[in-house]
């Protein structure tokens, strides 16, 4: 009322706008411009949390934080809390930059994901000549606990694995071989997770990977594993809490909705909450101008969101990247487009401005049933 004061008596459309409780923006001003919602607010007003992935150059953006301040509930790093970041030379980690971005997310409000305890492609280099012969192993279990002991109370979730299944290699459970040469015995990641959930007993513990999300041979292969694996660490009394599906998706893999949205029931069933922990939609295969591509990107995503946020114990998606020109995939050879053309696979382009994709995730999150 104070605002309107100042500006004279209200008009009688203004008069009207207070009676029925229309917006502020048409009270003060009909002709004026009404923000878009913030993606945090659709997927809270579904019980859901919309996270964005930072790398270590947008957290010295003042415009980037902004616009994540603006539209997102959490943050994660793509690389600042992973184990050859931290500790590059042995028995001297390095927590300043990490320890930076926590204090940020705090200042801001922001809910801070881990990622990640354990990615067999951020190892140490001087841990390699131990990993063979499972002398590592006390090391790895020391390194997750003292990370989710470092951040404990600050990190309300982590990917305390990240990425431990490959059918391919042929081992047991479908586990990765590498970076040991062969499987671990499964002992060593259900010790992971005993030890970050002593370190901090309130964080969210995920066992997070990809691969899982299209109708493909291989998909369904690495989904028989997924599921595998969580059995085996429930049965071995792992405290794992929820299940991260990366969410890497590409407009030229084949997508279908009954089969994603069984093999998250089948997850939800065996106990898990999951989240869509990096999403991004590859748009190579889409020919056409830039309206053209977008519209491709949104109508793969919205199926997609639709499909996943059908499933009550989907909790949440983090977008992997801020602006388009960010995203990791602009470096990859393999989704490199013909036309040369950057790709646009965020939500938001290189001018912070709200793409098609952006409007896809809202409506996804808007047409999700209550948590």
């Amino acid at each position: 009322m104070r605002a309107i004061a100042r500006a004279g008596a209200p008009d009688r459309r203004q008069a009207l706008a207070l009676v029925l409780g229309a917006p502020a923006a048409l009270m003060s001003c009909a002709s004026a411009p009404v923000a878009p919602t913030p993606l945090r607010e659709h997927a809270r007003a579904r019980g859901m949390r919309f996270g964005l992935a930072l790398r270590p150059e947008d957290g010295e953006d003042p415009r980037t934080l902004a616009l994540v301040t603006r539209e997102a509930d959490s943050i994660v790093s793509d690389r600042l809390f992973k184990w050859a970041s931290i500790e590059a030379e042995r028995d001297r980690p390095d927590f300043t930059a990490a320890d930076a971005l926590a204090e940020e997310a705090a200042a801001r409000g922001l809910g801070l994901r881990g990622h990640a305890g354990f990615w067999y492609r951020s190892i140490p280099a001087w841990l390699r000549p131990d990993l063979a012969d499972g002398r590592a192993n006390g090391l790895i279990v020391e390194h997750v606990r003292a990370m989710v002991a470092r951040y404990r109370g600050r990190i309300f979730e982590w990917d305390v694995l990240n990425e431990v299944i490959e059918p391919d290699d042929r081992q047991p459970l479908g586990l990765r071989a590498a970076p040991f040469g062969r499987a671990p015995d499964l002992g060593l990641y259900v010790d992971c997770f005993a030890a970050a959930r002593a370190a901090d007993p309130h964080a969210r513990l995920y066992l997070n990977d990809y691969g899982v999300e299209c109708d493909s041979d291989n998909n369904a292969a690495r989904r028989t594993c997924l599921l595998k694996l969580v059995e085996a660490l429930k049965a071995r009394g792992a405290p794992l809490d929820a299940i991260g599906i990366q969410s890497h998706l590409a407009t030229n893999r084949r997508f279908s909705a009954r089969i994603f949205r069984d093999f998250l029931g089948e997850l939800a069933g065996l106990g898990c909450a999951i989240k869509l922990t990096e999403f991004d939609v590859c748009d190579t295969g889409v020919r056409g101008d830039t309206a053209a591509r977008d519209r491709a990107v949104a109508d793969y995503a919205r199926r997609f969101l639709d499909a996943a946020f059908d499933e009550p114990r989907v909790i949440g998606l983090v977008a992997w990247g801020v602006r388009d020109g960010g995203s990791w995939l602009q470096q990859e050879a393999w989704a490199r487009r013909a036309d040369g053309a950057p790709l646009r696979p965020l939500p938001f382009d290189d001018a912070g401005r709200r793409t098609p994709l952006w409007t896809a995730i809202a409506a996804s999150f808007d047409g999700a049933s209550a948590r």
